[in-house]
């Protein structure tokens, strides 16, 4: 059976009222990729791992990697750090996978309509829609959700939206079209050392980066130009409503 993974993490806070300037961008992001190419995935980031940090138990939370907090101290030398960085961005771009990515901005969400969707609620949607496109698309079997999780009543929720979408369906897509793929979810706690999980929560992290920096008329991160390099695209190569998702 051809089974296709998404692993979800997201970037920012999801607010359930007009939330400060400084936290209008959410993202969420799913890793698409061939659950037969995951280990695939694992060995690479655990070569690494072993390689910069000397085991593989080290969890890439793309926070401490840029404020080189705890075991990520060792960047603060800059040798270290381009080298470790560059093969980062190399693992990267040479891995089998595509991401779907959805970019909410809080503010004009509020502005725009009056009890609007939980964002993270909205994207898990967005990210649904994508991954059945792209299981029909590549002909997959079944289609497996892997997300990490927050904290219980926020997991509570998720799943109670998760199950919502496949009895009802969502704006684009019938109850029938998501439960024909399957559509299960495992939401998994923070702490774990998935690393499909630790490429969702770098890719989220760059796009927020990128929005902020975009919307302050500032330069965006030297990241973004490999991240996008991975978004799912059309047949004709545009990603933009395909691998990226603006809302609103």
């Amino acid at each position: 059976m051809k089974i296709l993974r998404i692993y979800i993490d997201e970037a920012g806070s999801p607010h359930t009222e007009k939330p400060l300037d400084e936290e209008k961008f959410f993202v969420l992001s799913g890793v698409l990729i061939n659950a037969k190419n995951y280990l695939k995935m694992r060995d690479s980031l655990n070569a690494l791992k072993m390689k910069y940090f000397g085991n593989t138990k080290v969890v890439f939370h793309w926070y401490d990697i840029i404020h080189k907090r705890g075991i990520f101290e060792r960047l603060k030398k800059s040798s270290i750090r381009r080298s470790f960085h560059n093969d980062l961005k190399e693992i990267y771009l040479q891995l089998p996978f595509c991401t779907v990515n959805a970019v909410i901005n809080q503010s004009k969400l509020w502005d725009r309509y009056d009890n609007p969707y939980h964002p993270y609620h909205l994207g898990l949607r967005i990210l649904m829609e994508r991954a059945y496109f792209e299981a029909q698309d590549k002909r997959y079997s079944r289609v497996d959700l892997i997300a990490e999780g927050c904290h219980k009543t926020a997991d509570t929720l998720l799943r109670i939206e998760h199950r919502r979408l496949l009895e009802m369906g969502s704006l684009h897509r019938t109850s029938g079209d998501f439960q024909s793929l399957g559509f299960g979810l495992t939401i998994i706690k923070k702490n774990k050392n998935v690393n499909g999980l630790q490429i969702a929560d770098q890719t989220a992290s760059i796009i927020r980066r990128t929005w902020f920096r975009g919307d302050k008329g500032e330069t965006m991160p030297a990241q973004y130009n490999f991240v996008n390099k991975k978004f799912r695209t059309s047949r004709s190569g545009i990603y933009k409503g395909h691998g990226l998702i603006e809302f609103p």
